[in-house]
């Protein structure tokens, strides 16, 4: 049907929406002649080759704010209304040993494991501060030194509460140059489940995911620079966030090769 000089049509299937705007891309005269249910121009009406620079910029603008508020609509739906998977902070597993190894001497078994952390338990706090998700748990780990002594509430499989002191490890990875966790180590591993998210925190996290695009197109030049440089010297010191197909299939064989000690 039209409406105030603009056709509008509903298709069976609705799998895209298009906008054919008189005079984009074409004079109007051949625009109008191809649409006929379009009205020749009128003194309300004047194609989008006769308007001004604010209103085509107010126009173009337009899908692209439609398309964002339609990205932030289906973030919210995925992560408050289906969930998605992510750890939490119940262990699925406890490490008897600092790092990959099954079996080992009293001196060098986890701190989990020492203090009689359970698998399944669930950590509630650390020296008194709430820990509701697993980020929490790693900023506050982060927060002390191998060899700090930390008092742990949590929560046993069969629902019983209990406070538990361990001795923070030095993480098994914290020697290799590239790694950027942290330097304590407790020795436990995540469960994952799905998580719903509240409405606000979920449009936060949209908010997050959409700056740190942004980031990377920011740093995107740099990337290149690095690792053209990197390609012509070698030098592996100067990091480069770029990855190609053969960086890609390295990683997948290096990941492929790790053991349970990947979380």
């Amino acid at each position: 049907y039209t409406k105030k000089h603009t056709l509008y049509t509903f298709k069976l299937i609705p799998l895209y929406g298009y906008v054919n705007i008189v005079g984009m891309g074409q004079d109007s005269a051949t625009a109008v002649k191809q649409e006929d249910a379009i009205l020749p121009e009128t003194d309300e009406y004047i194609g989008f080759d006769r308007m001004t620079s604010w209103a085509k910029t107010v126009i173009l603008m337009g899908g692209v704010t439609v398309n964002a508020l339609f990205a932030l609509l289906l973030g919210v739906v995925s992560l408050s209304a289906i969930g998605v998977n992510g750890p939490t902070t119940t262990i699925r597993e406890v490490s008897k040993c600092v790092g990959s190894q099954l079996d080992c001497a009293k001196s060098e078994y986890a701190p989990a494991f020492a203090a009689g952390v359970e698998d399944g338990s669930t950590i509630l706090a650390i020296e008194g501060m709430a820990v509701d998700s697993w980020a929490d748990l790693i900023d506050v780990v982060g927060a002390y030194n191998p060899g700090d002594t930390v008092n742990i509430r949590v929560q046993a499989p069969d629902r019983s509460e209990k406070s538990v002191s361990l001795t923070l490890a030095e993480s098994p990875y914290a020697t290799d140059p590239n790694y950027r966790g942290n330097k304590s180590y407790m020795g436990v591993t995540p469960l994952a489940k799905v998580q719903r998210y509240p409405v606000g925190e979920s449009v936060s996290l949209f908010k997050q995911n959409v700056t740190g695009t942004v980031l990377v197109i920011i740093k995107y030049p740099s990337s290149v620079y690095n690792s053209f440089k990197n390609s012509l010297t070698g030098d592996t010191n100067v990091e480069s966030e770029l990855i190609g197909p053969v960086g890609l299939g390295r990683l997948s064989s290096n990941i492929g090769e790790l053991d349970s000690s990947l979380s």
